[in-house]
């Protein structure tokens, strides 16, 4: 189940969990109460939220106890349900609890509501694998970290803390050593589709949760083709594409009728990446920077949208790379007459990564546009007012 987006998470899920007595394992815990009031119930909650977010995400399911025998619990799950009145308080003492009992914050949690029908409610409560960690409790005087594995959550040693703190630290480099080599062999026509040579948009939105420890690969087939397609698209202006699976994921390219002479493509990666190569915002060595602002807003908002329909959810690293534009200069149109033309400097831009707990929109992708306007010398992006906000051009 934990390879479904929890939006999509059905009454027909929870049963089969329990139909099919699945066990209690690294990714998954049943919880037959929500967590009370009391101090200890709070620091034995807050400790299994961290305990998952140190060790590769996972599952909680609340509303689901488990059978029992002579030696104890059984780690089978049993439907109980919990009462329906009074969730929604519930639900936000529990986030306020997450907020203020660990440290650092961790990034992507949610939670879905699953009507069960007379049964009542199961609460799911969906921790990523954090890129943020390690976390530890920090209510009251408690500063405990906590990892899990399948016997269940279990204290870190001075050790295992280290080791999860250097971790932490490589998944920073593997996204960015991920752009690195991309960037690479796009320059040098190592793909299908040779847009080396052309001036191309090259956007990379990466799950930082799928870079993370013991996270696992995504799950692709064919519903994303088949109820998704839209969000495959290479552009942003929704033209007819063709697709390809690989051994990377999914592979669509367009404006031609083989891979080889496209002028557009996108890959989702298994890993949980999305990566769109776009030659067609460029005009005679121009960047029209208002256009092209669009048309990376527009891309980023679907490329964001397909990890979340694909599995890969939580907070993603974002990154705009703009190739073959040395010389290029600034255009605008006729109604901006005041502005004057400057050039980019230099054949290859990568601008720094964006770090986005929600999707990419016109506040938090501003930084990026600033600097592509700074790139050509101009002080911060034109597509904001004096007061900070987006104008449409």
């Amino acid at each position: 189940m934990r390879h479904k987006p929890i939006d999509t998470i059905t009454a027909e899920d929870i049963r089969a969990l329990v139909d099919g007595q699945v066990r209690e394992d690294r990714h998954l815990d049943y919880k037959e109460k929500l967590p009370g009031n009391a101090d200890s119930e709070k620091k034995e909650f807050l400790a299994d939220v961290v305990a998952f977010a140190n060790s590769g995400g996972g599952d909680i399911v609340y509303g689901i106890g488990e059978n029992r025998d002579a030696s104890g619990n059984t780690g089978l799950p049993v439907l109980k349900g919990l009462p329906k009145d009074g969730l929604d308080k519930e639900r936000l003492r529990l986030e306020q609890m997450i907020q203020t009992g660990i440290a650092p914050r961790v990034p992507g949690i949610s939670f879905k509501e699953v009507d069960m029908g007379e049964q009542g409610v199961v609460l799911v409560l969906r921790i990523p694998a954090s890129w943020a960690g390690p976390h530890m409790i920090s209510l009251g005087r408690s500063s405990h970290f906590y990892a899990r594995n399948s016997a269940g959550k279990y204290p870190l040693d001075v050790t295992e803390i280290r080791s999860a703190f250097n971790a932490s630290e490589g998944v920073v480099q593997r996204v960015r050593q991920f752009r690195v080599d991309r960037i690479a062999k796009i320059l040098g026509n190592d793909m299908r589709a040779p847009l080396g040579d052309k001036s191309c948009c090259v956007l990379h939105v990466v799950s930082l949760a799928g870079r993370a420890p013991g996270s696992a690969p995504l799950q692709l087939d064919g519903s994303i083709q088949r109820d998704h397609n839209s969000l495959l698209s290479p552009t942003a202006d929704h033209y007819g594409f063709g697709l390809n699976w690989n051994l990377d994921g999914i592979f669509a390219y367009e404006g031609a009728q083989t891979p080889e002479e496209a002028y557009a493509v996108l890959t989702l990666f298994r890993t949980g990446a999305v990566e769109s190569v776009d030659s067609t915002v460029f005009g005679d060595r121009q960047v029209f920077p208002y256009a092209l602002e669009k048309n990376v807003l527009g891309r980023l908002s679907r490329h964001y949208q397909l990890l979340g329909v694909a599995g890969a959810t939580g907070p993603v690293a974002v990154s705009m790379s703009l190739l073959n534009v040395n010389g290029f200069a600034f255009t605008f149109p006729n109604s901006f007459p005041s502005r004057v033309p400057r050039s980019i400097d230099r054949p290859v831009l990568l601008f720094p990564e964006l770090v986005l707990d929600e999707a990419p929109n016109t506040a938090n992708l501003r930084p990026l546009f600033d600097l592509f306007w700074q790139s050509a010398g101009y002080e911060r992006s034109m597509s904001y007012n004096e007061s900070g906000e987006y104008v449409q051009r």
